[in-house]
C-alpha cells in the first residue's frame, strides 16, 4: 500500500482508511460467497470462519472503542471548571430524586410514606453540597415537591426543616 499515491488518485479512500472499509467488505463477500484459489466450484477454496478469532476480534474492538472513550471522557473533563464537574457528579442524584418525585406524585401525598423518606434523604445529601449551580437547582425541585395540592409535610418539624433546607440550598426560591 501506498498511501501517498492513494492520496493523490483518490482522496476520499486514503481518509480516514476509507479503503480498508472497502477491502474488508470485499474480502468478506469473497470468502462468504466466493472462496479462494482454484477449483471452487467443485469445494476447493470454501472456508468459514473461526468464531473463536470472531470473538477475539470483536473483544478487541469493543476494548478498543472502551479505551477511546475513556480518553475523550478524560479529555472532556480536564477542561472542565470544578463547578462545571461537581454539577455533573450531582445532576444523575437530581435526576433520581425528580423521577421518584413525579412517580409519587402519581397518587396522594402519604406524609409518613416512602416520598417524604426519600426526600429526606435528598435534604440531607444535597445540603452537603457545595456548588451553587447543583444547590440552586436541588432547592428549586425541593421547593416544587412543597405544594399544599401535593407534598407539604404534616409534621411541623418536618415542614420547618425543609423549608430551611430550601432557604439554605436556593436564597432566592423562599
Amino acid at each position: 500500500m501506498q498511501p501517498a499515491h492513494l492520496t493523490r488518485l483518490a482522496p476520499d479512500l486514503a481518509k480516514d482508511s476509507h479503503w480498508k472499509i472497502l477491502l474488508e467488505a470485499a474480502f468478506q463477500h469473497a470468502y462468504l460467497w466466493l472462496g479462494f484459489g482454484a477449483k471452487t466450484a467443485v469445494g476447493y477454496g470454501a472456508m468459514q470462519e473461526n468464531p473463536d478469532a470472531r470473538e477475539e476480534r470483536e473483544r478487541m474492538a469493543a476494548a478498543a472503542r472502551a479505551e477511546s472513550e475513556r480518553q475523550a471522557d478524560e479529555m472532556r473533563r480536564s477542561a472542565m471548571s470544578p463547578e462545571e464537574l461537581a454539577w455533573e457528579a450531582h445532576q444523575p442524584v437530581v435526576e433520581k430524586f425528580r423521577q421518584q418525585f413525579e412517580a409519587a406524585r402519581q397518587a396522594a401525598y402519604n406524609p409518613g410514606g416512602l416520598f417524604n423518606n426519600q426526600r429526606n434523604d435528598f435534604v440531607n445529601e444535597v445540603l452537603t453540597w457545595e456548588d451553587t449551580q447543583s444547590r440552586q437547582i436541588a432547592g428549586e425541585l425541593l421547593k416544587a415537591t412543597m405544594t399544599k395540592a401535593w407534598g407539604i409535610p404534616g409534621n411541623k418539624d418536618s415542614k420547618q426543616r425543609l423549608k430551611e433546607a430550601v432557604a439554605a440550598l436556593c436564597p432566592g426560591c423562599e
